[in-house]
Parts: structure tokens; C-alpha cells; sequence
């Protein structure tokens, strides 16, 4: 069975064309690839990503290059499980961040498990979601530039059945997109969501009054933008104020909240569903409870747009995950653990110095924009029947563009030739670093290989 009939074992959603992302994936298993592209074997003839499950490559016999990117099948199937879970607990939709894996693959599981569409952030990441069957798409972004608003305006134009939403939250924003779809020439209207922020962090409207006077400006873009929601990024809070922060995530909420009910209100919505959507990944407990409180006059849909639930990590989203069983041990009791999925695996190269190994991994391999990847197993061949943890001394220090920086103890066992597997941190900064990504079973055997789209 191909990864593609693996991945599309599910019921796909209304938020997708199955018959589209179907043809396209299989297309796609079709495309060799061969040694020039990073992952795959040296020496070894081109071969289509569809193909690769029969060769039986293994992990541990050697068979994959070092460095290599895996994902493991058995993690994303757990983190899918975990997410409808938290999905059902709190009565939520999902449309999960695509630009985080970019791979149409995974995009596939998560629409076999029920999502209600993708999350973007460019339109160029918009064009591979719609070739990939996607149906309801979120920007999650404001779109300027004639350029871009074009790319939006041609994909409305070329599926009927698709619906996408921009995101405004300035009146100087609203009425470049409002110029922009009038230059288009196009007579179907843009769907847009008021983007509600906080001070210190990234964009959206501060405060109500700027939400209101976005309400008082909309009436006038008629048949060019139409109000379909509100949404939020609540991700930040905590690197903005310098630690976890739930109390001001709450508040962020009050006023995400009091943006909706204004706008119900004063009957700005013009679409027949009203979204609410917020992002979710740091705060999964208050962003569900505080979502799934808010009620209107019209009926609404409310869609977390996590991304990096999917391949989880050994770093940045463990962190989230103890803070939220601090804060609410009886939710994260009940949702459980997500299990890292996405790791980086590479040989030792060189023991220069006591205390000291260089791996064959480096910053063109492993993001590294929130921590350092973290050795989390090692394998000897012939000596050690199967991986063993890292001892938790053994800590990556610095990275070269080809090298890593292994501290360990000066009388450590560590030699030439072993493979130590590193977990990642922040999963969207490694996944751009591959062209293909292999997709192992527990036994780290390769079952097939993903392409990805940056």
C-alpha cells in the first residue's frame, strides 16, 4: 500500500476535493527523484517516492544517507488520534497551518481525519494547497500587492468551489485590498476576517476601537471585500511578555471575544457562517474553553489552526505542552502526551578532543530558530542490538552550516561512525530544509518518501 492510499485512509471533509488531491498525490508519487536531491541514497538510480516503500531501506542497516529527515508513521497517527480528541472535547474545527510541513502528504492525513480545510500563509502556499484538492482555505496573513491579490482572484476564478479568507486589520490595509480587487476586475468579493492582536506582538487591531472602525469602513468596499470573521494569533503572548502567560492570554481573549460580539451587533457579517479562528499550538486548553464559549446571533464556525501538533517536537512545544499541565492538570490529564514524529538523524564524524564529537548535521539540515536539536538516541552497528538513549549530558552546543557541536563526557563512549538521532525543536524550521522527508515504521525502516513544497 502507497503512503498516498495510507495517508487518504479516512473520511476526507467538504473542505476538500478528494477526487483532486487524490490525482494529485499520485501524480506526485510518480516524480523520481534520484541522487542530486538531499535524503535520497548516492549511487543509487532514480526512483519515484511511490516506490520507495519496496526497497526495504533501513535507518539503522545504513541503507539512508546521514544526514536524513524522518518522520515517524506511528507519531503522526497518535498526534492525529490527540487532535480529534481535543477537537471533539471542545466542539472545534481545525485547519491546520500548512506552511509548517508544506507537504501534501501530511496535508492528506490531516484531511482524512476530518479537518475542515488549510491554513496559509503566502498565496504561493495557497496555489499548492488548492493543486492539492484543498477547498476552504484560511490566509492567515494580509495580502498586498496587486501581484498577490491577483494569484486569489485567478484561483476564485478557476474552482467554484472554493473558498478563501484574507486577513485585514487596519483601515489602511482594508482599503489597499479593497484597490487591489477593484484593479482585478473581478466581480466575486474577497472574504475577509478582522485580525485581532495585542501590543508587543505581530499584526492585528489593538484595540476595539480600531475593530470598530474597521466595521464603520467596511460598508463602503461593498462587492469588493466582505466581513466573514474574526480571527487571532494568541502564539506570541508569551514571547512578548518573556515567559508563559496565560492570564494575558485570557485577556487577549476577552477582547477577541467582544470583536465578535460588536460586530454581530452592528450586522457587519455579511457571510451566512461567521469563523472564529485562533491559532492554538501554545495554548490549547484556553484557546478551546475561550473559543467554545462565544456565541452570536449568526451561526458560527470555530477553527484552530494549529500546524505543528502534527510532527510535535523535543523542544519548544514540549515546553507548551508542561506549561498547559501546570495550568490546567485536569485537561492535559485527559488530552495526554502528542509524541514527537520529525527527527534528524546523523553520524559522528570526528572525535577531534576529549568531550568533544562533530556530526555530519548542520544549519542547512536542522532548524535551530528556538533551540538547538537534542540527541535523543544513539546506535553502534554490530554493538548495540538496538538504539539506546543518549545520556542526558550528551548536549548539542553549536551548529556549523555542515557540522554540529557535540558536548559529551570527556570519557564518554562515543566513536566514529555512530548514529545518533536528534530530536528538533520548532518543526516548520527543519521541514524547509528538505526536498523529501522519509516516512519510517517503528523499526526506522523507510515506507516512502514525501515531497515538500518550499
Amino acid at each position: 500500500m502507497s503512503l498516498t492510499t495510507g495517508f487518504l485512509n479516512g473520511s476526507i471533509g467538504p473542505g476538500f476535493d478528494a477526487d483532486a488531491m487524490r490525482a494529485a498525490l499520485e501524480e506526485l508519487d510518480r516524480q523520481a527523484i534520484d541522487p542530486l536531491t538531499k535524503g535520497f541514497p548516492p549511487a543509487h538510480a532514480a526512483l519515484a517516492p511511490g516506490d520507495i516503500g519496496e526497497q526495504s531501506w533501513n535507518l539503522l542497516a545504513g541503507d539512508l544517507p546521514a544526514p536524513v529527515a524522518v518522520l515517524r508513521k506511528s507519531a503522526l497517527e497518535h498526534n492525529a488520534r490527540w487532535m480529534r480528541h481535543l477537537l471533539d472535547k471542545f466542539g472545534l474545527q481545525l485547519a491546520p497551518h500548512a506552511k509548517t510541513t508544506m507537504t501534501p502528504h501530511l496535508w492528506a492525513q490531516q484531511a482524512a481525519n476530518g479537518c475542515w480545510g488549510l491554513t496559509v500563509a503566502t498565496v504561493q502556499q495557497a496555489e499548492v494547497a488548492v493543486a492539492y484538492g484543498c477547498r476552504n482555505l484560511l490566509i492567515a496573513n494580509q495580502v498586498t500587492g496587486r501581484a498577490q491579490v491577483r494569484g486569489i482572484v485567478a484561483l476564485n476564478h478557476a474552482h467554484e468551489d472554493l473558498a478563501i479568507h484574507v486577513l485585514v486589520d487596519s483601515l489602511a490595509g482594508l482599503k489597499a485590498l479593497s484597490a487591489d480587487v477593484a484593479h482585478a476586475n473581478t466581480e466575486q468579493p474577497i472574504n475577509v476576517l478582522i485580525e485581532i492582536g495585542f501590543e508587543g506582538g505581530r499584526t492585528g487591531c489593538r484595540t476595539l476601537e480600531q475593530v470598530s472602525q474597521l466595521l464603520d469602513e467596511l460598508p463602503t468596499h461593498q462587492g469588493r471585500v466582505r466581513l466573514a470573521g474574526i480571527a487571532g494569533y494568541e502564539g506570541m503572548i508569551a514571547t512578548a511578555t518573556g515567559a508563559e502567560d496565560g492570564p494575558r492570554a485570557e485577556a487577549y481573549f476577552d477582547r477577541f471575544a467582544e470583536a465578535a460580539q460588536l460586530a454581530d451587533r452592528r450586522n457587519a457579517f455579511i457571510t451566512d457562517e461567521v469563523i472564529l479562528t485562533a491559532g492554538g499550538s501554545a495554548y490549547y486548553d484556553i484557546v478551546g474553553r475561550r473559543l467554545s464559549r462565544i456565541t452570536l446571533d449568526k451561526p458560527t464556525v470555530k477553527i484552530l489552526r494549529s500546524g505543528c501538533y502534527v510532527t510535535h517536537d523535543c523542544g519548544t512545544y514540549v515546553e507548551h505542552l508542561e506549561e498547559m499541565q501546570r495550568r490546567d492538570p485536569a485537561v492535559a490529564k485527559d488530552l495526554g502526551l502528542l509524541e514527537p514524529a520529525l527527527f534528524v538523524c546523523c553520524l559522528v564524524q570526528s572525535v577531534p578532543e576529549p568531550g568533544l564529537a562533530l556530526l555530519t548535521m548542520g544549519k542547512r539540515d536542522v532548524g535551530f530558530d528556538l533551540h538547538l536539536p537534542q540527541p535523543v538516541w544513539r546506535y553502534r552497528t554490530h554493538a548495540t542490538p538496538q538504539p539506546e538513549p543518549t545520556p542526558k549530558e550528551w548536549r548539542i552546543t553549536k551548529l556549523n552550516d555542515q557540522h554540529a557541536y557535540l558536548s559529551v563526557p570527556a570519557n564518554a563512549d562515543i566513536a566514529v561512525g555512530d548514529l545518533i538521532c536528534c530530536g528538533i525543536s520548532h518543526p516548520c524550521t527543519t521541514f524547509d530544509r528538505w526536498r523529501v522527508i522519509h516516512v519510517v515504521d517503528d523499526g526506522w525502516t523507510s515506507l516512502g518518501a514525501v515531497p515538500t513544497f518550499f
